[in-house]
C-alpha cells in the first residue's frame, strides 16, 4: 500500500466531517474609511511638523517612510485562510501558518481575534500574538476555532470552555 493512499484514507474522514476551507481579503485602508482618513491625516501633519521644525526635505521623507512602514498592516492586502491546517496568512506571497496545536489561548475582540502561544497570556504576549480580522466572517470564523480547537483537545473542551480572556 503507498504512503499517499494511507495519507487520503486518513484526511478523507478529517475532510469529510471538518467545516470547508473559509477564506478572504482584509484590506483595512481600503475597507474602512477611517483608516485611510487617520492615515493620510498623520502623513501630512508628521510632514508638516517635521519640515516646520528642521525646514528638510530630507528628514521630512526619512520620518515619512518610518509613519508608512509603521502603517505596514493597514496598507497591505492580507489573505486569510482558516482550515484543517490552521490560520494561514499571505502577505506578498508570504505564508504564515499558525498550526492548530500551537494556539493555547484566544482573546476575542470587536474586530477580530488575537491568537496565543501561551496558556495565561499576559497584556506583553499580545505583541507577538497573531490577529485575526473577522471581516464579514465573525460567526465562521469563531465556529472554526470553536470546531479546530476541540479537535486539537480531543473533543474535550469547547470554545466556551478554552483559554478565551
Amino acid at each position: 500500500m503507498s504512503t499517499a493512499s494511507t495519507i487520503a484514507r486518513y484526511y478523507d474522514s478529517l475532510m469529510e466531517e471538518a467545516p470547508p476551507l473559509l477564506e478572504w481579503d482584509d484590506w483595512p485602508i481600503r475597507d474602512d474609511w477611517s483608516v485611510l482618513i487617520v492615515f493620510l491625516l498623520a502623513l501630512a501633519g508628521v510632514s508638516l511638523a517635521v519640515f516646520w521644525v528642521t525646514e528638510r526635505f530630507l528628514w521630512t521623507a526619512i520620518v515619512d517612510i518610518l509613519l508608512i512602514a509603521s502603517f505596514a498592516r493597514a496598507l497591505l492586502k492580507a489573505t486569510y485562510r482558516m482550515g484543517p491546517y490552521g490560520v494561514e496568512r499571505i502577505v506578498f506571497g508570504r505564508l504564515q501558518r499558525v498550526p492548530w496545536r500551537a494556539i493555547r489561548a484566544i482573546q476575542i475582540e470587536d474586530h477580530g481575534v488575537f491568537l496565543f502561544d501561551t496558556h495565561n497570556p499576559c497584556p506583553a504576549d499580545a505583541l507577538r500574538a497573531v490577529f485575526v480580522p473577522f471581516g464579514p466572517h465573525r460567526d465562521a470564523v469563531l465556529a472554526r476555532l470553536e470546531y479546530y480547537l476541540a479537535q486539537g483537545t480531543r473533543g474535550t473542551e469547547s470554545l466556551s470552555q478554552a483559554a478565551i480572556l
